[in-house]
């Protein structure tokens, strides 16, 4: 097993309460100009990305030029507003996406670790125990039941009969 202590996170009290507050503000500021979809909606949407901006570029651009080419259902003015959230809501989603994907790697290295140390215990309480160490065989007993797999009769006995 591996020793390495890679991470070792302790985020000052101060520091907290500056971040929590922080996100806070985040909350607060941001979330009543943003919307959540449901899953269904967000798959059924037709999506804007690199190989298409340049092509609503160009579109606007000849909206602008042709007005009498636009359908009537379509706003050039909404399109521009839409344009600008894409640009505004992309420069908050970059720094945000890097810190999001900066705390999901240290909550996994940090549940690793911790999750190995545990390990290493339990591994070593099970050799304590098979060498009557006192105190490990109820500390083996306990712990043990982590890793006990159900049967599937006790499963069949609880299920309703029909």
């Amino acid at each position: 097993m591996n020793n390495d202590n890679r991470i070792s996170l302790k985020i000052p009290e101060g520091d907290l309460t500056a971040i929590n507050a922080a996100v806070k503000v985040l909350q607060e500021k941001l979330m009543p100009y943003l919307i959540t979809l449901p899953i269904e909606e967000r798959q059924m949407l037709a999506k804007m990305g690199d190989k298409n901006t340049s092509f609503i570029s160009k579109c606007t651009e000849f909206m602008q030029q042709n007005p009498s080419l636009m359908p009537q259902y379509v706003s050039l003015e909404e399109m521009k507003i839409d344009l600008d959230a894409v640009g505004t809501l992309y420069s908050l989603y970059i720094p945000l996406k890097q810190i999001a994907s900066a705390i999901d790697d240290s909550m996994m290295l940090s549940g690793s670790e911790a999750y190995t140390s545990a390990l290493a215990f339990y591994y070593n309480v099970k050799g304590a125990a098979r060498n009557n160490v006192p105190g490990a065989k109820d500390v083996n007993e306990e712990l043990k039941k982590q890793f006990e797999k159900k049967s599937k009769k006790k499963d069949d006995k609880t299920k309703p009969q029909n």
